[in-house]
């Protein structure tokens, strides 16, 4: 009888376990996420407005120029348009080298003396083929006739340079300068630096070079007012 109770108790036993997950009472209450929703509050907006440290934050605006803005957008759509061009971009590139040369070539060509208005027009002559362009050697032609015959058909722009090429055979004839086709004249300027009459001189190089590199005009009244006026300074120093 024993061994009865037993068995029933060992069976029963094992369909309660069996039973145990399909009951209600196995079940672990699993308590359900809610997802909070968040929503604009009128009330607290304005609640905020009213408090100090947000009053200046939420009352900013910024000024945004229209028309500004617009510009803005077409410049750097135009730059980049450009860009991708392959010409531009190639142009862009080389330029700042070229700019290099040009300058290079420029103080070359300031330093040898050589005028920049030749080079553009090689053909620049006077009607007259006796007054010479070149640069001349002081020694080996007469500048006294040159300069006369400048003055005589009113070209006062050469008649500015035989002047200073005059007062450079002057300096030279009373050996305070060596004179040399191929020095240019600031190279006369640092031999004259001791002399009394050295600003003198600097001021009608500057007025030389000013008017017969730049291809300025000059009429008779600036040629004597200027170049002569300042070569004679020179001159009066050695009476």
């Amino acid at each position: 009888m024993r061994k009865l109770k037993q068995k029933i108790n060992r069976f029963l036993h094992i369909v309660f376990i069996i039973a145990i997950p399909f009951s209600g009472f196995a079940r672990e209450d699993i308590p359900e996420t809610k997802i909070q929703e968040r929503s604009f509050s009128e009330i607290e907006y304005n609640s905020l407005k009213k408090e100090k440290k947000y009053q200046a934050f939420l009352n900013y605006k910024n000024p945004i120029n229209k028309n500004e803005s617009k510009l803005k957008r077409f410049l750097l759509r135009t730059i980049e348009i450009l860009l991708k061009n392959r010409i531009v971009s190639l142009v862009i590139t080389v330029f700042p080298y070229l700019l290099v040369i040009v300058a290079f070539t420029l103080i070359i060509l300031r330093l040898s003396n050589v005028e920049f208005g030749r080079l553009l027009k090689p053909n620049l002559r006077n009607k007259d083929s006796k007054i010479i362009y070149d640069d001349e050697n002081i020694y080996e032609i007469d500048i006294d006739k040159l300069l006369k015959s400048a003055i005589e058909l009113k070209d006062y722009r050469l008649a500015v340079r035989y002047n200073f090429l005059k007062t450079l055979k002057f300096l030279s004839d009373k050996e305070k300068i060596k004179w040399e086709v191929y020095k240019t004249n600031y190279d006369y300027q640092c031999e004259l630096k001791k002399e009394n009459y050295y600003s003198f001189f600097c001021e009608l190089t500057r007025y030389f070079e000013f008017m017969w590199y730049g291809e300025f005009k000059v009429d008779l009244v600036k040629y004597y007012s200027e170049s002569i006026s300042l070569s004679n300074k020179i001159i009066e120093e050695f009476t």
